[in-house]
């Protein structure tokens, strides 16, 4: 469908708004190519970010004046391969692969403006390119593509306005991984270190999922039979998902039998895990049931342990996520290849670390805060970003004006 822009601006062919080359790789065998002077821009070094401020690889003085040299400013995209679409601005002399075409603005253009037009249009490159056994849009390609473009003055209001917001979603972005890095930190501190090796403090002791509860597989298929009792059904990517099982989630209707409500219903306190993954490091991941469900089963892929003595919540939530356990879950798995499983007596035999209910209690509401904080700021990361997109519409189309 045809883009409507105002009678004041153009659509014009990328080819058309500046000098564009694709990248060009030095022989590798030659090391006396390769140093710390100039980046070496592959896909790998694109990503979510506007600017491209370091590379995987670099080149000296002799390997970057051997290739096709690219001017602070120029807009990068990639054009062949998986990454197709991924763009950015060069930051400074550099040089880059033949998977990328990189442009250089004429003066009539401005770079920020042309990187948020060319994301824009990066769906419709990576549409066309995957047409093709090897996904791919070549130079002359690409070059064809159109963008709408106002006069200079509007592309630097857009831009402006479009980096605004790209500012305080980088913003965002940091605060997540500072509290991820605190998450962590106070998990390492609250929680026993290489419980398995180093004797624990006094008031904690090191038991079995056996000794604490019992743990239940067996659980309910998806198939609805008429002659059972409709229900909802806990999936395994329910659990692999969420920290908790709360009634937000998008529970499955399907049927299960009487005895299978009675035998594998959903508690207050029990934790669901998922004891089947296609790797070692990825299994027995776990989500713990906050409230009483009724008439609610948990699936045939799922394990339940259900606690005998009174366990906090949000103990529970983290005490699995700790390395010491994740290493257990490893080497109790069994398989190779595609698939991997965890059998129930290997399951009751794994171990954590269990403290007074007074210290769990404790530790468990200090990591929840934490855990709450960081989700909020996701939410708010995830509302700016539906704003910029619909910003980015508005803007690189005219609808909105700014000039």
């Amino acid at each position: 469908m045809a883009v409507v822009i105002p009678s004041d601006w153009e659509i014009l062919p990328i080819g058309s708004v500046g000098e564009l080359s694709t990248g060009t790789t030095p022989p590798t065998q030659d090391r006396s190519l390769y140093g710390d002077e100039y980046p070496f821009i592959s896909p790998a070094d694109l990503g979510s970010e506007k600017y491209i401020r370091n590379a995987e690889k670099n080149l000296s003085t002799k390997g970057y004046l051997s290739t096709r040299q690219i001017p602070k400013g120029s807009l990068l995209f990639v054009c062949i391969g998986s990454t197709i679409g991924k763009t950015g601005i060069a930051t400074t002399s550099s040089s880059c692969n033949q998977q990328i075409n990189y442009l250089v603005p004429s003066e009539k253009y401005h770079s920020e403006y042309l990187y948020y037009a060319l994301s824009a249009i990066a769906p419709l490159v990576k549409e066309q390119a995957g047409e093709q056994a090897v996904p791919m849009v070549n130079k002359s390609e690409f070059a064809k593509f159109t963008i709408p473009v106002p006069k200079l003055n509007e592309q630097i209001a857009i831009a402006r306005a479009l980096s605004e917001i790209d500012e305080l979603i980088e913003t965002l972005k940091s605060e997540i991984i500072k509290s991820n890095n605190l998450h962590t930190a106070v998990i390492q501190k609250q929680f026993p270190t290489n419980y398995l090796k180093n004797r624990l403090s006094n008031g904690w002791e090191l038991r079995s999922l056996g000794e604490l509860g019992t743990i239940s597989g067996a659980g309910v298929d998806k198939v609805s039979r008429s002659s059972d009792v409709p229900i909802k059904l806990l999936n395994y990517m329910d659990v692999h998902r969420n920290t908790f099982v709360t009634p937000s989630i998008d529970f499955m209707d399907t049927t299960a039998t009487k005895d299978q409500i009675r035998n594998c219903s959903l508690i207050r306190g029990d934790v669901l895990f998922t004891p089947t993954s296609e790797t070692p490091d990825d299994i027995a991941r776990s989500s713990v049931v906050v409230s009483d469900f009724r008439d609610t089963c948990y699936s045939y892929h799922l394990i339940r342990f259900r606690p005998k003595i009174k366990l906090d919540l949000n103990y529970l939530a983290f005490v699995f996520s700790l390395e010491d356990f994740r290493l257990q879950a490893q080497k109790a798995a069994e398989g190779s290849g595609t698939r991997y499983v965890i059998t129930l007596p290997r399951f009751r035999n794994l171990l954590i670390p269990i403290p007074d209910i007074k210290i769990q209690n404790e530790i468990g509401q200090v990591v929840n805060d934490i855990n709450n904080q960081i989700e909020s700021l996701k939410n708010e990361l995830e509302k700016y970003q539906q704003l910029k997109s619909g910003m980015a519409q508005d803007l690189l189309t005219g609808k909105v004006r700014l000039v």
